[in-house]
């Protein structure tokens, strides 16, 4: 008789973990949240400017084009200064000051901490003025919104995760509660979480947002 095969004993991450490698939509979206959230931290790098910086002569900028070829020839990464022709209309046109490249790594930038402890002006993309190097275009105050994106997605994604932990040690004190205690004490929890269910998303959220102060 052959020998006999038994079942290697497994924890529960490790099923989890054994069950999670074989969705090829979790894998991604399990990459795209840690990208989202690496972003997210070393938004202070990433970002060409400050969260506050403002030009107010740059308004509604529409996103800066980043040229690599000139007549012909390859030259990297740069832009053209811009001044705006059409105030009414907020068009912008090249100046002709010739090509400002787009510098990896360099500093003279908004001043930042790193881990909140060292200063420093390095940031990943920058140009030197009078170009301005704006991705995804400008606000109405000449703000950088690809930089206000990152440092916005702090809010967003902290918000998502302290969202998920108050509900998470909730529903595990009241669940541990009523499995313990049982009887009314389980009867009256139940009905209270199935009426807190029944009333849609919005007007829960239009009613918690009532009950705090504007600013």
């Amino acid at each position: 008789m052959g020998a006999s095969l038994t079942a290697v004993p497994r924890t529960p991450w490790q099923v989890f973990w054994r069950e999670f490698k074989k969705s090829p939509v979790a894998l991604l979206g399990a990459s795209l949240l840690v990208v989202l959230y690496a972003a997210a931290i070393f938004a202070d790098f990433l970002s060409p400017y400050g969260m506050s910086s403002q030009d107010l002569n740059f308004s509604y900028h529409p996103p800066t084009p980043v040229h690599w070829f000139d007549e012909g020839r390859f030259v990297g990464p740069y832009v053209r200064a811009t001044e705006i022709v059409d105030v009414g209309r907020s068009t912008y046109a090249p100046t002709g000051a010739g090509r400002f490249p787009i510098k990896l790594f360099a500093g003279g930038g908004a001043s930042w901490r790193v881990l909140g402890l060292f200063p420093t002006r390095v940031h990943l993309l920058s140009v030197d003025a009078p170009a301005h190097l704006y991705l995804f275009g400008s606000d109405k105050f000449g703000r950088d919104v690809y930089s206000r994106l990152l440092y916005g997605s702090r809010v967003s994604l902290t918000i998502g995760l302290l969202g998920i932990l108050i509900s998470f040690s909730i529903g595990m004190l009241v669940g541990g509660l009523s499995g313990y205690l049982g009887g009314g004490f389980d009867m009256v929890t139940m009905r209270f979480t199935e009426l807190i269910l029944s009333i849609p998303a919005l007007y829960l959220i239009l009613a918690l947002r009532a009950s705090f102060p504007m600013n």
